[in-house]
């Protein structure tokens, strides 16, 4: 499908915490403060593609959503809604990891981590869930439509073939 956007921009959403994470990690060992702000400058480019990351997957949901099953919308419908919790809660970290390295405060750095930690947890649970959309119940594949069709053609086939059998008993 043309014009779906989600899919490239996920891959930096959820590689830019981690590598941010990485380098809050480094910080915490090596104390050397260039770490610090690398991890605050990578974390607010995150969560800036956090909120096209957002955007473009309510515009990517909206093409998907009608052709898939009830589960697959319940599932899309779940990672839409905990989209938005990753994204507003990574404007948040980003936030509080700029404050942390402009006042040099030991304590809120680590409060950073733990938060960083937390939020890459968040980012593997959306990306999973982004998955089961896609590669479990077909979200945004062309053929979703058509091989379900085909299975509704065949249980009615095989609804008429036993009925078929009946009557002739």
């Amino acid at each position: 499908m043309e014009g779906l956007l989600h899919p490239p921009l996920v891959h930096f959403a959820v590689v830019l915490p981690i590598v941010a994470l990485a380098f809050q990690i480094a910080y915490m060992i090596t104390k050397n403060e260039a770490h610090s702000v690398y991890a605050a400058r990578i974390l607010a480019v995150a969560a800036i593609l956090m909120v096209a990351v957002w955007y473009t997957g309510g515009a990517d949901g909206k093409v998907a959503y009608p052709l898939l099953d009830a589960e697959g919308k319940k599932e899309l419908l779940e990672h839409k809604a905990y989209g938005l919790y990753v994204m507003i809660t990574t404007l948040i970290i980003a936030a509080i990891k700029f404050v942390s390295c402009r006042m040099k405060n030991r304590a809120l750095e680590m409060g950073s981590l733990l938060l960083m930690i937390s939020l890459v947890g968040m980012v593997g649970y959306q990306g999973s869930m982004g998955g089961d959309v896609v590669y479990e119940h077909g979200g945004n594949v062309e053929t979703t439509k058509t091989l379900k069709d085909c299975k509704a053609e065949l249980e009615e086939l095989k609804m008429m073939s036993d009925d078929e059998d009946e009557d002739e008993e």
